[in-house]
């Protein structure tokens, strides 16, 4: 490496072209060697450990693409077979799907009909059932007004008491309350 860096330096010493060029452009000889010698060792390390392997896997890559496009021939060949075969079932099957679009219309007739008398059946049962929900709706519903007007009663009776009822009066009142919210519950 000194021996080229000494070459070169000296052909710039010599006063051609070249030290010209050198002097104009300010280039530092020993400088220019090492960063020449630095990009050649970068160069090969690059060839050696990144370029040559991603080459060797695009081959890999173009020998995988090319095995696919002689398989999707082959496939396309026995696809063609395949569907001259398909059309001759496909005769068969529609003479025996003329049968059985027969042998289904009188199936789906007395079918029709059953379904017809069985939707008839559930509908009188949903209408039943609707009856016996909207039954316990309106029991519970006066069940609540019920517990409503027990509570409002209370609340009358307290407010009479505590404005100024004798105690005879008030007696009276509790009973008469008493017997009313027990009528209710009845």
């Amino acid at each position: 490496m000194n021996v080229a860096i000494a070459a070169i330096g000296q052909m710039a010493s010599s006063g051609g072209v070249l030290s010209r060029l050198a002097v104009e452009f300010h280039v530092e000889w020993p400088l220019l060697a090492a960063q020449v010698l630095n990009f050649t060792v970068v160069a090969l390390l690059l060839q050696r450990f990144a370029v040559g392997p991603l080459l060797a896997m695009l081959e890999a890559r173009q020998n995988v693409v090319r095995e696919g496009l002689v398989a999707a021939e082959e496939a396309g060949r026995r696809l063609a077979d395949s569907e001259k075969s398909c059309a001759g079932k496909m005769r068969e099957a529609a003479l025996e799907a003329e049968k059985i679009i027969g042998d289904a219309r009188l199936g789906a007739e007395a079918l029709a009909d059953e379904q017809r008398k069985s939707a008839a059946a559930q509908l009188s049962a949903l209408r039943a059932k609707e009856m016996e929900r909207i039954e316990e709706g309106r029991a519970v519903a006066l069940r609540d007004a019920r517990k409503v007007l027990r509570h409002d009663v209370v609340s009358l009776a307290a407010k009479i008491l505590l404005e100024g009822v004798d105690e005879a009066d008030a007696a009276k009142f509790s009973a008469k309350a008493v017997r009313a919210i027990g009528a209710m519950e009845a």
